[in-house]
């Protein structure tokens, strides 16, 4: 008698074990879906710090994009459609487009505002940019003035590039390198739209889905990795070569109307770049 009540103890220990078995697996089900809906609609892509530079060859192949932020591209029917991936090298900022459909001269859109998000135009503005690639390898770069449209900017070559790749399934990439200066350097927050386009200027594909192309405060979040903590000590600093960034945490305190800076500059071989930068178009240039 004991050991019919001992085998149907153990009997009633295996089963509960596998009913708590089944209820976690469930949980851990219903967890992870609701991460993978939550990381579809979500509004802010983070663009981690990998110093391993790409080829920029349109082919978006190399092992650093193995480590970018991806986004998906939504069509107007807010489907799921192509993925973007997003990094940045502490000295420029490559974005890559995948599996674009073939179109009539469509193109690659990338815009940028470096302002923080409580100081985000409605309307595009002075140092709001727009980064663009057509299927035919042809880039473009613009500014937005006053009024919200966007003008021609002139930039050398080092100041943007971009290429192409057309592949055999009808479809084609994009590869966009981006100097950081564009964008304020990293270790920050800055609004970014993508979208892929047609030639007449309809939107084909775009992130984020509800975003308005003209408004930066509907754009999604772009986090420019890593962001450092609110209580960062500072002391002296030494910035030394190209690309190198000072950043100070945001603060209130920090963003005051009027600012001093005072430091002691040295020009190497003539070269110059943003002495204090919230953005290209917001700096102080040497």
């Amino acid at each position: 008698m004991n050991r019919s009540l001992g085998m149907a103890g153990k009997t009633t220990r295996r089963v509960a074990r596998r009913l708590f078995s089944l209820v976690l697996v469930l949980a851990l089900y219903t967890i992870i879906g609701g991460m993978a809906v939550a990381q579809s609609g979500s509004r802010t892509v983070v663009a981690p710090k990998w110093l391993e530079t790409p080829t920029l060859d349109g082919r978006c192949a190399d092992s650093a994009y193995d480590h970018a932020g991806t986004v998906e591209l939504l069509d107007q029917s807010n489907r799921v459609t192509a993925p973007v991936k997003l990094f940045h090298s502490a000295v420029d900022f490559y974005v890559c487009f995948t599996a674009i459909p073939v179109g009539i001269e469509r193109q690659v859109v990338v815009r940028v505002d470096a302002r923080r998000s409580d100081r985000r135009p409605r309307i595009a503005q002075s140092g709001t940019y727009e980064f663009s690639v057509a299927a035919s390898g042809i880039t473009r770069a613009t500014q937005a003035s006053a009024n919200g449209n966007f003008v021609p900017l002139t930039v050398p070559d080092d100041a943007f590039a971009a290429r192409v790749s057309t592949l055999a399934n009808q479809t084609w990439s994009a590869e966009l390198r981006i100097p950081l200066d564009w964008l304020g350097g990293y270790a920050r927050t800055d609004a970014v739209y993508l979208e892929v386009r047609d030639m007449d200027g309809t939107t084909f594909q775009q992130w984020p889905g509800d975003a308005s192309a003209p408004s930066p405060q509907t754009w999604g979040d772009l986090v420019l990795a890593p962001l450092y903590p609110d209580q960062v000590v500072a002391g002296s600093a030494f910035v030394d070569g190209r690309g190198g960034y000072f950043v100070v945490p945001y603060a209130p305190e920090l963003y005051p109307p009027e600012m001093t800076i005072q430091g002691w500059v040295s020009i190497s071989k003539g070269g110059c770049g943003p002495l204090l930068s919230d953005g290209a178009g917001l700096s102080y240039w040497l």
